[in-house]
């Protein structure tokens, strides 16, 4: 086996990254500049060329797997060592017009711009880490997958991002760096379950008896719901969205429920929502037709052993690199990394630079980030290719 980096070849790596940092700076300014929001199909669709562009020209051979009326990117590039998958998302929360409204500056050390942090900057830093190993010499087995729909939850991708992360050995996740700079290790497992509730009306003063109340049922589920949160365990539910009814004097014939449901493990998630769907599906009220939708699904990224000691090898990288007191931790908020996790193989996320603030006007980027980050994944996929992926 070749032998491992030294400190000579990490110096190698930074520098190969800081001699592209404008590099990084112009392409992560023109994909600002394109308005990709999950469905602006149009956007979407010219990242994707932008990207298979460079991916060509880097040596990777390109896939499109159609997903819906988008397409997964999928770039494969053979190598030694275990089969790295890098992976981030296209599409932002963002209507058509916001990259005009919000366009790509630099303002007191912060990179401004519509999804600069969420998720175009660890596209980015994923190309960017590619070149420079490219110049050190790496040899390293990529497999970068960038997804168009992860702000919708991934309801089409999913399938394709758990069968492509089962031909990997280890996924390298790119959501920006949490703002401490913190790396990702654990994601809530979350679900959105929508249910659709169908009485009777009634005129409400004349015949009320002759009504099926669908807002009563809907009312009677909410409370029950409700206390299935357990805060001490992290197991939350949310009734984030309830319409019933259409006029004060008519009893409601049908109420919608939108339902967030979240939990830290597969087991709670799973129990979570079995008992979710027998709620709303219990009897309230009488007459009352229940129907639910599984609108989207991402079970859990637990902090497996395997997962705990990737984490600890990016931490103990990232002090041979000089950036202080890196961690990894657990987060509320799901990712392309809870699907990828479902193949069962390790997955750190929370690789690209450091940002915040994101789905906001205020979304922002430390620029100061960017080398120290991109070279801690370039270092991490170089030490991966070399050592393999580390034992639990």
């Amino acid at each position: 086996m070749t032998a491992r980096p030294t400190d000579t070849r990490l110096d190698a790596i930074r520098a190969a990254v800081a001699r592209r940092e404008q590099a990084y700076l112009d392409l992560l300014r023109d994909l600002v500049a394109i308005d990709s929001g999950s469905l602006d199909h149009e956007g979407v669709r010219r990242i994707t060329d932008v990207l298979e562009g460079i991916l060509i020209a880097e040596r990777f051979v390109v896939e499109h797997v159609p997903v819906g009326a988008l397409h997964v990117l999928v770039g494969r590039r053979a190598g030694t060592g275990p089969t790295i998958l890098l992976n981030a998302h296209m599409d932002t929360v963002y209507d058509r017009g916001t990259a005009a409204e919000r366009p790509f500056a630099i303002v007191d050390g912060h990179v401004r711009g519509a999804g600069v942090a969420d998720d175009k900057c660890g596209i980015v830093a994923a190309l960017i880490a590619v070149q420079a190993l490219d110049e050190v010499g790496s040899d390293a087995d990529l497999m970068v997958v960038f997804t168009p729909d992860e702000e919708l939850g991934s309801p089409y991708s999913a399938p394709v991002t758990t069968r492509l992360a089962a031909e990997a050995d280890v996924a390298l996740c790119l959501e920006a760096g949490r703002e401490d700079g913190s790396l990702v290790s654990a994601r809530k497992g979350g679900a959105n379950l929508r249910a659709q509730l169908t009485g009777r009306g009634a005129h409400s003063g004349v015949e009320p008896h002759k009504g099926i109340n669908a807002a009563l049922h809907m009312a009677h589920a909410i409370v029950e719901l409700q206390a299935l949160n357990d805060l001490e365990r992290g197991t939350t539910v949310n009734v984030g969205v309830a319409h019933a009814g259409s006029r004060s004097n008519i009893v409601p014939a049908e109420a919608t429920m939108w339902i967030d449901l979240r939990a830290w493990t597969r087991e709670e998630y799973d129990a979570l929502l079995a008992e979710a769907e027998r709620v709303v599906s219990a009897p309230h009220v009488d007459g009352v037709r229940v129907a639910t939708r599984l609108e989207a699904s991402s079970p859990p990224m637990e902090a497996t052993p395997a997962v705990t000691a990737l984490g600890d090898l990016a931490c103990a990288l990232g002090a041979e690199l000089g950036i202080e007191g890196m961690r990894h931790v657990s987060t509320g908020g799901m990712g392309d990394a809870n699907i990828v996790a479902t193949a069962g193989i390790p997955v750190l996320d929370g690789l690209a630079p450091v940002g915040g603030d994101d789905h906001t006007p205020a979304e922002w980027l430390d620029a100061a980030s960017i080398v120290p980050r991109v070279t801690l994944l370039a270092a991490l996929i170089d030490r991966l290719s070399v050592d393999g992926v580390p034992a639990a």
